[in-house]
């Protein structure tokens, strides 16, 4: 049974109770029976059910995905999604969908960040650091070509 998971996903302007009533049941329908549905991952270390789904436009070489899940789970900006030993990080939130999910905008982890505090405490994050820029590594220390790397790691008490 195939779901047009398009004609709720970005309703504009849908304040009417039954378009959001009609748009809540298909998505529910769509998330019960989705062939690419997780249900052994999790959203920041706790399991909840959801659907990786992989966006590729245009020219686009980011690995871009969404991360979309019930409108109950709390999947914020900044959020790690661990499924398979893959990481993703929630860099944004979709504005265009409707109040029936939620559509996390994300990158696949590609590395780790690690350093000791100030404390002597060993620290270390998945990251998505930027394929753009280019790193040479030597022993534990990255040199980077003209200073600067960008990287993405959640905002947390240690980063």
């Amino acid at each position: 049974m195939a779901y047009d998971y398009s004609k709720f996903s970005t309703l504009s302007n849908a304040n009417d109770s039954s378009i959001l009533e009609d748009a809540q049941e298909a998505f529910n329908e769509y998330f019960k029976y989705a062939p690419n549905k997780k249900t052994t991952g999790t959203i920041d270390g706790v399991v909840y059910p959801f659907i990786l789904q992989h966006k590729r436009y245009g020219n686009n070489k980011d690995n871009i995905d969404y991360i979309i899940t019930e409108k109950q789970t709390p999947l914020e900006i900044g959020s790690y999604v661990e499924y398979e030993s893959t990481t993703w990080l929630v860099i944004n939130k979709d504005k265009r969908t409707i109040d029936t999910h939620i559509n996390g905008v994300s990158y696949e982890c590609n590395d780790f960040i690690r350093w000791y505090d100030l404390d002597g405490v060993y620290r270390e994050f998945p990251v998505y650091l930027n394929q753009k820029s280019v790193r040479i590594d030597e022993d534990n220390y990255m040199f980077l070509m003209d200073g600067t790397r960008e990287c993405y790691v959640q905002l947390n008490e240690h980063t």
